[in-house]
């Protein structure tokens, strides 16, 4: 009786240490702990437990270690549950270590933060690859359309620059955590974000004052040089440097991003909108301005007004019929800056508007296009695309003072240099709505000069793009080599910018030099 007991003890702890050799994987934690990685026990009971296969975080980490990466098992363990190849993060870090190429494992974010909408994109450290991007208008509108009212906002409410500066800093928080959720992340992967916009609004958002730059000579107390020593979800937040009181990081990143900066020649760069910031020249040095367009580019206060996403409408042609491109091919729903452009370019050229800008009503307009018009309270037109989509005469006008602003700019800094249109080597189109502008229909209507295709880029956003080489580098060096080479430009109280400004309201293409 007795030997048949013991047989049973013993079968039964053969049966239990099969079941733990079986559950807990010993052998790769000798081979952990031989190859100088120290994993609990208990650590990879966890996994188990949470149904991750050790040898999958393990193998790497044990990889990762002797190639004298600082990686965590925590850390791979997060990006593993996220859906991220653990394997394939590890081979692209030793990669790029051996290349002396500076890549790590957490995640980063960029920020461009208009004037009037904010875009943020987040990336993956060790690929590069963006995981998300998210995109809204402004918190700061109902205190002002402009940087101009919003510094004034500052000035007249004892609690404005406080108020202002916290309601960016929750509207970037709820965005980054959006695109964390978006993309399987957490908030605690995240190692840094930079942000590029104009110096209103970085200052805004760092809680420094802008009254120096409601009067001349609109000196910032900060160009951002050195860090803010801002965080976001606990993270480092960095600002790129500005040039001047009015331009600022998003210039900075943009010509980081289109490579100008290194190129021989005269490149004119062109951030389309709400606060139009231009730059002339090439590797020798910029020249830079800015003028207040207002919102109209980036379909704020305009009647069916959108930011460049689905549903907006990007293109009008006309033949026989009107035709259109809508973001995202559903239905239209409103006009995002390039779709306000060519509808008015077109509406110019069909006679449906006049030079002065006025949008004819139904009597006055050409027999062909009377059904698509009805009357506002004023006598003006009323231009009906679809029946949700239309475009009023306020707002063309508002259009023709935003390209007056920016076609005035570019003339200026023209003739600064001395420079002919011949002499340009290229224009550079930024913006959030530059990827699907016509630049035919923006030079119809005299907001752009009329130079051959070759020479006319769209770079899309590029203050965004420069954001997130700068956060995936982690290194703001780059930035500071392209503000140290730029002049500015002052603007403000120039006759000769208020008389070009005047001359550039009407919609016709313009006689450039």
């Amino acid at each position: 009786m007795e030997y048949v007991g013991l047989i049973a003890l013993i079968v039964l702890v053969l049966i239990l240490l099969i079941v733990f050799f079986s559950f807990v994987p010993v052998g790769l934690w000798v081979s952990a702990r031989a190859s100088g990685v120290k994993v609990r026990i208990s650590a990879l009971i966890g996994m188990r437990i949470r149904r991750i296969v050790p040898a999958r975080l393990v193998n790497p980490l044990i990889k990762a270690t002797k190639a004298g990466l600082d990686v965590t098992l925590n850390k791979m363990e997060a990006h593993y549950l996220a859906g991220g190849n653990v394997d394939r993060v590890i081979n692209a870090l030793i990669a790029a270590q051996r290349a002396d190429i500076p890549l790590e494992f957490e995640r980063a974010a960029a920020i461009d933060l208009g004037t009037t909408t904010t875009a943020l994109r987040l990336y993956d450290l060790a690929t590069g690859h963006a995981l998300a991007t998210c995109a809204d208008w402004t918190a700061l509108a109902p205190y002002g359309a402009d940087v101009i009212t919003r510094i004034q906002y500052t000035i007249d409410h004892q609690d404005g620059l406080t108020r202002l500066s916290s309601l960016l800093r929750q509207q970037l928080k709820a965005l980054l955590t959006r695109a964390l959720s978006q993309a399987g992340r957490q908030p605690a992967e995240l190692k840094r974000t930079v942000t590029a916009g104009n110096t209103v609004m970085q200052s805004l958002l760092a809680g420094v004052s802008v009254r120096p730059l409601a009067v001349a000579p609109f000196c910032p107390e900060t160009f951002f040089r050195q860090s803010s020593g801002l965080t976001l979800l606990d993270a480092p937040l960095y600002c790129v440097p500005c040039a001047a009181g009015f331009v600022g990081g998003d210039i900075t990143a943009g010509l980081l991003a289109s490579g100008l900066a290194r190129r021989a020649g005269h490149f004119l760069f062109l951030d389309i909108g709400t606060n139009g910031e231009m730059a002339l020249g090439g590797m020798d040095g910029f020249t830079c301005c800015a003028v207040a367009a207002g919102p109209a580019f980036e379909g704020a206060g305009i009647a069916c007004g959108m930011l460049g996403v689905d549903g907006a409408v990007s293109r009008v042609r006309y033949s026989g019929a009107f035709k259109m491109n809508v973001i995202g091919g559903g239905e239209a729903v409103g006009l995002c800056g390039s779709g306000l452009i060519d509808l008015t370019a077109l509406l110019l050229r069909l006679g449906v508007i006049d030079e002065g800008g006025r949008l004819l009503p139904p009597e006055d307009a050409p027999e062909a296009f009377r059904r698509y018009l009805t009357r506002d309270e004023n006598g003006c037109g009323v231009f009906h695309l679809t029946d949700r989509v239309y475009l009023t005469a306020a707002d063309v006008r508002a259009l023709q003072l935003a390209k007056a602003a920016m076609a005035a700019g570019v003339q200026i800094l023209l003739a600064q240099q001395g420079l002919t249109l011949s002499a340009l080597d290229g224009l550079y189109l930024s913006g959030g709505f530059g990827m699907y502008l016509d630049p035919a229909s923006a030079a119809a209507i005299g907001m752009l000069p009329r130079l051959p295709a070759a020479k006319l880029h769209s770079v899309g956003n590029a203050a965004l793009s420069g954001a997130a080489q700068l956060a995936l580098r982690g290194d703001m060096s780059a930035a500071d080599g392209i503000v140290n080479r730029l002049t500015y430009l002052e603007l403000s109280g120039r006759p000769d910018f208020a008389d070009a400004f005047a001359k550039n309201i009407p919609l016709r293409p313009m006689q450039w030099r």
